[in-house]
């Protein structure tokens, strides 16, 4: 468990969980407009009929806002980022052929500032 996990009442822990699901949602969100993943990208993209190579982070940042309201424990959010694997700049769109993105975030829980990340694969 993370250090600032433990500053987390039992409620509080229950509901940071949120952070990770809205990771996810935005994730969800870059296939469902077309982001090509290795693992699941021809399909999806092939057969719902989408032809978006370049995703706007504005569209990830709403699918991430949408969870992340929905949670009364949040507090407050302090930032969405959806940043270069290499650079760590900011991006503003996503395209699986430039070498996926760094989603991260990080939100007041309870009373504590937690952070998480994930990786959005690049288009092996």
């Amino acid at each position: 468990m993370s250090s600032r996990n433990v500053g987390l009442d039992t409620p509080s822990r229950a509901a940071a969980v949120v952070l990770y699901a809205a990771l996810l949602a935005m994730q969800k969100r870059a296939v469902e407009l077309g982001y090509a993943a290795p693992e699941n990208c021809v399909a999806t993209a092939a057969t719902s009929g989408v032809t978006l190579t370049k995703v706007p982070r504005e569209a990830l940042i709403d699918a991430a806002r949408l969870i992340l309201n929905a949670e009364p424990l949040v507090e407050a959010v302090d930032y969405i980022s959806i940043a270069s694997r290499e650079t760590m700049e900011e991006l503003e769109f996503v395209d699986s052929a430039a070498g996926g993105a760094v989603l991260s975030l990080a939100a007041c829980v309870g009373g504590v500032r937690l952070i998480d990340n994930i990786i959005l694969e690049a288009n092996g």
